[in-house]
């Protein structure tokens, strides 16, 4: 799974067991909670057969008020105010290099988690009910896609709640009417995938079509299935389990959600050190020297245009990294382009060009200064490019 995360082949999908409420102390998971509130309010509480099941509380609660609307309100009002919580679950597994998250949640807290380790996240969602346009822009580790399968709570009446619901989405779904988005379609259906379900829920059979549908089957890589007790303890849990093992290559894990994840971000964390470390070069003395010339706006990405250059063997210079306090800016740049490098690159960007005045010209200015004072034949030993 390591490796999977690595190179960006693994989608996250969080099930709605996934999210529980740091604040109780029962650690119950945010659908137990409120499926026991919804349970409340009924006119008959004990008709309720299963308080486990929030799709059958849901629509016990429709069929009592016959009122979607109001459900709809309970809802959102309920998961509002964990609009702004997360967990240490969710912390350890938004600091992985992952780009497309399936919350079938209907909470914000992976949201929140990839907020706080200072990523962009997109967000976009399904509505079984209507076709909408989704706009999902180009995905990255730093702008990773999370994609609510089962309804945003900002959308009522995207929300698959009641068991009817249910059924209505996997017709949906199945038929494409209305459509899902090709991107995310094709990500499932891609045989490279790995997947890595959370709190999804194999005992529902509701889970399995889906799956089956999105063509999230069968695929060259290995995927892990963490699942919550509820699952361990269904009478066919071992039947499933050695069914999608050898059919599908999915491993289910009985272990805590919060530490798989943290033993998971450990193990990225120290495969990618060994990686750095394996990768380090040792830059010969006469190694070629290049003079990175830039915006101060762009010093971080400059900064990775160097690593990379060092790896190739090729010596860098650029005043953030090679200055010293109390050094002489003027003097010492004009001694390095003069004398000290072989190269002067320019690294051109929206940020540069907005600016009208700035020493980087004057960088540049030097730099074909001493271009001019070679012979033609030996210009391309020094270029400003």
């Amino acid at each position: 799974m390591t490796r999977a995360v690595e190179k960006d082949a693994c989608i996250l999908v969080l099930g709605p067991h996934s999210s529980v409420d740091p604040r109780d102390e029962n650690r119950r998971t945010l659908r137990a909670i409120l499926a026991e509130r919804l349970a409340g309010q009924l006119t008959s509480p004990q008709s309720v057969a299963d308080l486990s099941d929030l799709a059958h509380v849901c629509q016990l609660r429709y069929q009592d008020r016959r009122n979607r609307c109001a459900l709809e309100v309970d809802v959102q009002k309920f998961y509002r105010q964990y609009d702004n919580v997360t967990t240490e679950f969710h912390r350890a597994i938004a600091e992985l290099p992952i780009s497309l998250c399936i919350n079938a949640a209907h909470d914000r807290m992976y949201e929140n988690a990839l907020i706080e380790n200072k990523k962009k996240p997109i967000t976009e969602h399904y509505n079984f009910r209507n076709t909408r346009q989704f706009s999902l822009a180009p995905t990255s580790v730093e702008n990773p896609i999370v994609f609510s399968l089962y309804g945003q709570v900002d959308d009522g009446e995207s929300l698959v709640l009641t068991e009817t619901d249910n059924l209505n989405f996997l017709v949906a779904v199945t038929e494409g009417e209305p459509p899902l988005s090709k991107f995310i379609a094709s990500r499932f259906a891609a045989s490279g995938m790995s997947f890595l379900f959370v709190g999804f829920g194999f005992e529902q059979w509701s889970t399995r079509i889906l799956l089956h549908v999105l063509k999230a089957y069968g695929h060259e890589q290995s995927s892990i299935a963490i699942e919550t007790d509820q699952f361990f303890s269904h009478p066919d849990h071992e039947k499933t389990a050695v069914y999608f093992a050898k059919q599908h290559f999915l491993k289910f894990r009985h272990v805590s959600m919060e530490q798989f994840a943290s033993r998971l971000r450990t193990e990225f964390k120290k495969h990618k050190t060994q990686r750095s470390s394996s990768r380090r070069v040792v830059i010969p003395l006469d190694a070629p020297k290049a003079f990175l010339c830039h915006c101060s706006d762009d010093k971080e990405e400059v900064a990775k245009i160097g690593t990379q250059l060092h790896e190739l063997g090729i010596e860098t210079w650029r005043d953030e990294q090679n200055l010293r306090g109390g050094d002489k800016r003027d003097f010492q740049i004009e001694k390095v382009l003069k004398k000290h490098v072989d190269y002067v690159l320019v690294i051109q960007t929206p940020n540069m060009r907005k600016r009208v005045e700035s020493y980087f010209y004057k960088e540049i200015e030097i730099a074909r200064d001493r271009e001019k004072s070679f012979l033609e034949e030996f210009v391309s030993s020094f270029r400003v490019h």
